[in-house]
């Protein structure tokens, strides 16, 4: 109540940080969002304003962080994914405007042996897969082919390496910037050294742990991969 601060009601919600809140330009329904909780991604949620269970409507793959009431009764959102939409009165998805590159987070680069042909996937998790070759300069969907081999991540004792702040070979930390996370490693076919993909950096270090070389990142270092014949890295960003 605006009047004396009392609860005139307590609206629920299964899971979730709700960080985001939003009248409908009529008061008639309260909006809430956050943080992803439900294995499709971020829903909204809404209630009618005397109370009642709240309704779930898909909206984005990640965190959504602004709702804006619009006119009739549509909501719009703006996502970390990034992207932003619109929901219509009913709670219907009518407008979405996602990232235009590819979504690299949780998938892999894959490469030939030669390094010339190169697969990945379009969309979180790797899925939406496609493969493209350098030679011909040629993009195609679909699942890669047998030639096509993701990154060696055995055969050298790398751990805490993905979404750490503090991956180690054989125990010993290797070094990255303060506050850098690793994303992604490749460990070469002869496991005389590997490289490991971070947010400000890909390194090389070598079997004992020496960095060779590094290259700074143009963006989060989410796949990382060294070819049968050993002679490049590739990384996907």
């Amino acid at each position: 109540s605006a009047r004396n601060l009392s609860i005139l009601s307590s609206l629920t919600a299964a899971g979730g940080f709700l960080s985001n809140v939003a009248w409908s330009r009529d008061g008639s329904h309260l909006f809430a969002t956050g943080s992803c909780w439900v294995d499709s991604g971020c829903p909204i949620l809404r209630w009618n304003s005397d109370g009642g269970e709240g309704r779930q409507f898909t909206a984005a793959s990640r965190t959504i962080d602004d709702l804006i009431p619009l006119r009739n009764g549509q909501l719009a959102f703006g996502a970390t994914a990034p992207g932003f939409g619109i929901l219509d009165q009913s709670g219907s998805r009518i407008l979405w405007r996602g990232p235009p590159v590819a979504d690299f987070r949780g998938g892999q680069v894959a490469a030939t042996a030669d390094g010339l042909r190169v697969g990945f996937g379009y969309e979180l998790m790797g899925k939406s897969p496609a493969a493209f070759s350098t030679t011909d300069r040629s993009l195609g969907p679909g699942d890669f082919p047998p030639s096509v081999a993701g990154p060696l991540t055995t055969g050298l004792n790398v751990t805490d390496w993905q979404n750490s702040d503090s991956p180690k070979l054989d125990g010993t930390p290797l070094k990255l910037d303060p506050y850098e996370i690793s994303r992604s490693l490749a460990i070469a076919p002869d496991r005389q050294s590997f490289a490991l993909g971070a947010e400000s950096y890909l390194r090389l270090f070598d079997r004992s742990g020496n960095l060779r070389w590094e290259a700074p990142a143009i963006g989060s270092t989410w796949a990382v991969n060294i070819p049968r014949n050993a002679r490049t890295v590739i990384a996907a960003f």
